[in-house]
């Protein structure tokens, strides 16, 4: 690119750094992240959820983790969701129970992103325990459990969601 005189943007950045996924990555992204600084774009929410992301799984240090995530200057569910994903890689799973709980406090919506990372980082039945009446919770749950190929707990959730008089709210459509 810089031979044809391109300007790599954002886009090229997020999706460079989406490249890297193992520790052999890890000086690859430390000089992607330095020309990211040197160019002005950290503050860009997907290039630092990416980043958040890159570090969990390139770098085994939770030192350079924590760096990339006190970088995190948005509070938006993206940024949320690379973090706590991120601890679930490295396996520091009460880290991101503890940014989950952060995340509900400050109000910022759950997604499906969220609670898969948390099926990671802790036991379907730890999140049941959170919210056991919460209808989208058992939903949500049983959707990546099927996705994951493991209908049989799939069934078994929906089935317990019932048992307990919960109901899933029926969707709408304009069509």
């Amino acid at each position: 690119m810089a031979r044809q005189d391109l300007r790599p943007n954002c886009v090229t950045y997020n999706s460079l750094l989406s490249s890297f996924s193992g520790p052999d990555c890890l000086s690859y992204c430390l000089q992607v992240h330095c020309r990211i600084i040197q160019l002005g774009l950290e503050s860009n929410v997907y290039i630092t959820a990416t980043l958040v992301t890159v570090y969990s799984k390139c770098s085994s240090s939770l030192e350079d983790f924590k760096k990339v995530c006190s970088v995190v200057m948005t509070c938006d569910h993206i940024a949320w969701n690379a973090v706590i994903a991120g601890y679930s890689n490295l396996g520091r799973h009460e880290e991101a129970l503890r940014c989950f709980h952060e995340m509900k406090q400050a109000d910022i919506d759950i997604d499906s992103y969220t609670l898969t990372s948390m099926i990671a980082a802790r036991s379907a039945k730890k999140l049941l325990e959170l919210w056991p009446n919460d209808p989208a919770t058992y939903v949500l749950l049983s959707s990546v459990l099927t996705m994951e190929g493991n209908w049989d707990n799939a069934a078994d959730l929906r089935k317990l969601m019932c048992e307990r008089g919960l109901r899933k709210k029926p969707g709408y459509s304009w069509t």
